[in-house]
Protein backbone atom coordinates (compact mmCIF):
# COMPACT_ATOMS: atom_id res chain seq x y z
CA UNK A 1 0.00 0.00 0.00
CA UNK A 2 2.79 2.43 0.91
CA UNK A 3 4.58 1.55 -2.32
CA UNK A 4 1.44 2.39 -4.36
CA UNK A 5 0.99 5.68 -2.47
CA UNK A 6 4.62 6.59 -2.99
CA UNK A 7 4.45 5.80 -6.75
CA UNK A 8 1.24 7.83 -7.05
CA UNK A 9 2.89 10.79 -5.31
CA UNK A 10 5.90 10.67 -7.65
CA UNK A 11 3.61 10.40 -10.69
CA UNK A 12 1.61 13.43 -9.53
CA UNK A 13 4.80 15.42 -9.03
CA UNK A 14 6.13 14.37 -12.43
CA UNK A 15 2.92 15.24 -14.27
CA UNK A 16 2.47 18.48 -12.33
CA UNK A 17 6.03 19.64 -12.91
CA UNK A 18 5.54 19.39 -16.67
CA UNK A 19 3.41 22.53 -16.51
CA UNK A 20 6.31 24.35 -14.87
CA UNK A 21 8.26 24.23 -18.12
CA UNK A 22 5.54 26.06 -20.07
CA UNK A 23 5.86 29.70 -19.07
CA UNK A 24 2.51 31.46 -19.30
CA UNK A 25 4.20 34.71 -18.17
CA UNK A 26 5.96 35.32 -21.51
CA UNK A 27 4.60 38.64 -22.80
CA UNK A 28 3.02 38.77 -26.25
CA UNK A 29 4.85 41.57 -28.08
CA UNK A 30 3.47 41.00 -31.58
CA UNK A 31 2.10 44.23 -33.02
CA UNK A 32 3.05 47.75 -33.95
CA UNK A 33 5.15 49.83 -31.54
CA UNK A 34 5.99 53.53 -31.71
CA UNK A 35 9.42 54.57 -30.41
CA UNK A 36 10.55 58.04 -29.34
CA UNK A 37 13.85 58.89 -27.72
CA UNK A 38 17.23 60.57 -27.95
CA UNK A 39 20.65 59.70 -29.33
CA UNK A 40 24.31 60.68 -29.01
CA UNK A 41 26.76 60.06 -31.86
CA UNK A 42 30.53 60.06 -32.32
CA UNK A 43 31.16 61.30 -35.84
CA UNK A 44 34.07 59.67 -37.66
CA UNK A 45 33.65 61.17 -41.14
CA UNK A 46 32.71 64.62 -42.36
CA UNK A 47 30.79 63.15 -45.28
CA UNK A 48 28.84 60.00 -44.33
CA UNK A 49 28.67 57.09 -46.74
CA UNK A 50 26.25 54.88 -44.80
CA UNK A 51 22.55 55.46 -44.16
CA UNK A 52 21.45 56.17 -40.62
CA UNK A 53 18.09 56.10 -38.88
CA UNK A 54 18.94 59.38 -37.14
CA UNK A 55 20.39 62.70 -38.23
CA UNK A 56 24.11 62.97 -38.89
CA UNK A 57 24.86 65.16 -35.86
CA UNK A 58 26.20 64.56 -32.35
CA UNK A 59 22.91 64.78 -30.38
CA UNK A 60 19.25 64.62 -31.32
CA UNK A 61 15.87 63.04 -31.01
CA UNK A 62 14.64 59.95 -32.82
CA UNK A 63 11.38 58.37 -33.91
CA UNK A 64 10.83 54.79 -35.13
CA UNK A 65 8.15 52.23 -35.62
CA UNK A 66 8.71 48.62 -34.73
CA UNK A 67 6.52 45.94 -36.26
CA UNK A 68 6.90 42.60 -34.50
CA UNK A 69 5.28 40.22 -36.98
CA UNK A 70 6.03 36.82 -35.44
CA UNK A 71 6.70 35.44 -31.97
CA UNK A 72 7.67 31.87 -31.13
CA UNK A 73 7.95 31.57 -27.37
CA UNK A 74 10.63 34.02 -26.30
CA UNK A 75 11.82 34.82 -29.84
CA UNK A 76 10.52 37.64 -32.06
CA UNK A 77 11.12 38.91 -35.55
CA UNK A 78 10.00 41.98 -37.41
CA UNK A 79 11.15 45.32 -38.78
CA UNK A 80 12.32 48.68 -37.46
CA UNK A 81 11.44 51.69 -39.63
CA UNK A 82 12.40 55.36 -39.48
CA UNK A 83 11.90 58.11 -42.07
CA UNK A 84 15.18 57.16 -43.74
CA UNK A 85 15.62 53.42 -43.31
CA UNK A 86 13.96 50.03 -42.67
CA UNK A 87 15.82 47.10 -41.10
CA UNK A 88 14.97 43.58 -40.05
CA UNK A 89 15.09 42.97 -36.30
CA UNK A 90 15.10 39.83 -34.14
CA UNK A 91 14.69 39.76 -30.36
CA UNK A 92 14.78 37.41 -27.39
CA UNK A 93 12.72 37.91 -24.25
CA UNK A 94 14.76 37.10 -21.14
CA UNK A 95 13.80 34.33 -18.72
CA UNK A 96 12.69 36.99 -16.26
CA UNK A 97 9.95 37.96 -18.79
CA UNK A 98 11.05 41.58 -18.35
CA UNK A 99 14.31 41.94 -20.30
CA UNK A 100 14.50 42.23 -24.07
CA UNK A 101 17.62 41.67 -26.22
CA UNK A 102 17.53 42.59 -29.91
CA UNK A 103 19.74 42.74 -32.95
CA UNK A 104 19.00 44.58 -36.17
CA UNK A 105 21.06 44.35 -39.35
CA UNK A 106 24.03 46.17 -37.83
CA UNK A 107 23.45 46.99 -34.16
CA UNK A 108 22.26 45.72 -30.78
CA UNK A 109 19.49 46.78 -28.44
CA UNK A 110 18.71 45.85 -24.86
CA UNK A 111 15.68 46.87 -22.91
CA UNK A 112 13.17 46.43 -20.15
CA UNK A 113 9.56 45.36 -20.73
CA UNK A 114 7.66 47.68 -18.40
CA UNK A 115 4.19 46.28 -19.14
CA UNK A 116 2.07 45.04 -22.08
CA UNK A 117 2.14 48.49 -23.69
CA UNK A 118 5.57 49.94 -22.85
CA UNK A 119 9.20 48.94 -23.39
CA UNK A 120 12.34 50.99 -22.66
CA UNK A 121 15.27 50.21 -25.01
CA UNK A 122 18.96 51.17 -25.30
CA UNK A 123 20.66 50.84 -28.69
CA UNK A 124 24.38 50.50 -29.56
CA UNK A 125 25.85 50.72 -33.03
CA UNK A 126 29.38 51.12 -34.41
CA UNK A 127 30.43 51.45 -38.05
CA UNK A 128 33.07 53.27 -40.11
CA UNK A 129 31.07 56.53 -40.24
CA UNK A 130 29.94 56.85 -36.62
CA UNK A 131 29.21 55.23 -33.26
CA UNK A 132 25.82 55.83 -31.69
CA UNK A 133 23.96 55.12 -28.48
CA UNK A 134 20.28 55.85 -27.99
CA UNK A 135 17.46 55.39 -25.56
CA UNK A 136 13.81 55.19 -26.49
CA UNK A 137 10.42 54.44 -25.06
CA UNK A 138 8.31 52.05 -27.16
CA UNK A 139 4.55 52.30 -26.87
CA UNK A 140 2.27 49.64 -28.37
CA UNK A 141 -0.10 51.03 -30.99
CA UNK A 142 -2.00 47.88 -32.01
Amino acid sequence: MNKTLLCSAFAAIAFGSGNGYADPGIPDLVGQWEANGEFAKILRKEVPTLKSHVAYKEFGSLAFEYQFTEQKGRLLKGTKTSLSKTEKVVCAIGYDNKSLHCTDEDGMEDGQIVNDHEIIVYYHHINEDYSVVSEAKLTKKK
